[in-house]
């Protein structure tokens, strides 16, 4: 302000100190009249709810977190994988499934790898081959991991060279339908991936193991006819009576 009744003027040099503010404090959000007004026309004061986070510490997948039990990782196949030049022949394939947080654990990577398949020529493309993995893998859920990783391998030797890695967001409804899934190595595209990934259920089997879940058919067992000859590929025997 300025004029000639005194008072702070700019360039005077004078500090002008403004009243502190009334202000009444409360403990609490309970103790303020505004959670009472309206009352005597019948009104309910509104409930406080209070939010609780877990503990620290406490285990994934435990109380309010989520519910227990194995993520289901499927992977139907690799497509347009590059050939391998320097190789005979068409490669063999390997893949496994990881949390981004297991990235550094070999071990288990290693534990959860499927066994190798061989690929076959693409149709299509001359430089690349497809393989069908056929792979499934329990993995323990767990509400902190918003991604799960699908790796693809070439078997080679001493140890498997990576393909490729798939992101697969597990917040996305669609995660559990077959989806193609880009193999992403050092930012470049690698081929894709059709997989998918299952979340636990109400119902789910409590004392599924987690690893890998063998999807192997036994071998069909083949019994002679009666002449001697056996039955096409791919056929059941008859049942023999006895007279």
């Amino acid at each position: 302000p300025t004029g000639t009744g005194g008072g702070w003027r700019p360039g005077s040099g004078e500090d002008h100190i403004y009243p502190a503010p009334k202000i009444k404090w409360y403990p609490d959000a309970e103790k303020h009249p505004s959670i009472f007004e309206g009352r005597d026309k019948g009104l309910k004061a509104p409930s406080v709810r209070v939010v609780q986070n877990p503990p620290p510490g406490s285990a994934p997948g435990s109380g309010p977190r989520g519910p227990r039990g194995s993520l289901l990782v499927s992977v139907v196949e690799a497509v347009g994988l590059a050939v391998d030049s320097s190789a005979e022949g068409p490669g063999s394939y390997r893949v496994s499934a990881y949390y981004p947080s297991e990235a550094s654990a070999l071990k288990v990577i290693d534990d959860r790898k499927s066994a190798a398949k061989v690929a076959v020529p693409d149709a299509r493309r001359k430089t690349r081959e497809d393989c069908v993995l056929d792979y499934e893998v329990r993995l323990p859920f767990s509400t902190l991991e918003q991604f799960v990783k699908v790796a693809v391998y070439r078997q080679a030797l001493p140890t498997d060279d990576l393909v490729g890695e798939a992101m697969l967001p597990l917040a996305d409804p669609s995660v559990e339908e077959q989806t193609e899934y880009t193999l992403m190595r050092d930012f470049e595209d690698y081929g894709l991936l059709v997989a998918s990934a299952r979340l636990p259920r109400d119902g789910d089997p409590e004392d599924a193991e987690d690893g890998v879940v063998s999807r192997e058919e036994p071998p069909m067992v083949t019994q002679p006819l009666t002449d001697g000859s056996a039955p096409p590929s791919g056929t059941q025997p008859p049942t023999l009576s006895r007279p």
